[in-house]
């Protein structure tokens, strides 16, 4: 004698299943997006360091007032010996009058004594940025500043903070 047994899954389990599988989703995008804005960060980071030892480095050679270490047409990006990703920007972007550098996620910058890297979000509209990383001068600790409630959080946890 047979028995005519159906397999397969009822209803309430695949539903279970699904319920599961979305709250797994709702932490994990988070920390995921958490962990990606960190690694951009840290590039930017990296470019900043490189300018402020450049920047340094023009210090040393021509003296701290020196023109060729201000950004004004032919100054620190000129006289930089590092290669700063991205490509040169207009003017209209930028704050300073030699230009600034923009990439895909980011527009470095150098203005009034200081290194600035601001995160865009949208590379057609690179004016409207979340957050900036900045940094005074040589060997000064690099500070993520929100020009939107929470930007910073991703970073470091709070809207002003010093970025590790």
């Amino acid at each position: 004698m047979k028995l005519n047994v159906k397999r397969g899954f009822t209803l309430i389990e695949l539903l279970v299943v699904v319920l599961i599988i979305g709250i797994l989703a709702a932490v994990a995008v988070p920390q995921y997006q958490k962990a990606v804005e960190k690694a951009r960060t840290r590039e930017a980071v990296l470019v900043l360091n490189s300018m402020q030892k450049a920047w340094e480095l023009c210090w040393i050679q021509y003296g701290a007032e020196a023109d060729e270490c201000n950004n004004n047409e032919d100054g620190l990006f000129a006289h930089m010996d590092i290669e700063i990703p991205g490509t040169l920007a207009e003017q209209n972007i930028c704050d300073s009058e030699a230009g600034c550098y923009t990439t895909k996620d980011w527009v470095y910058d150098f203005d009034g004594g200081a290194v600035f890297a601001y995160r865009i979000v949208d590379p057609d509209d690179p004016s409207e940025y979340p957050y900036f990383l900045s940094s005074g001068g040589p060997r000064r600790e690099i500070q993520c500043s929100a020009r939107q409630t929470g930007a910073c959080d991703k970073i470091c946890g709070s809207n002003w903070c010093t970025v590790q």
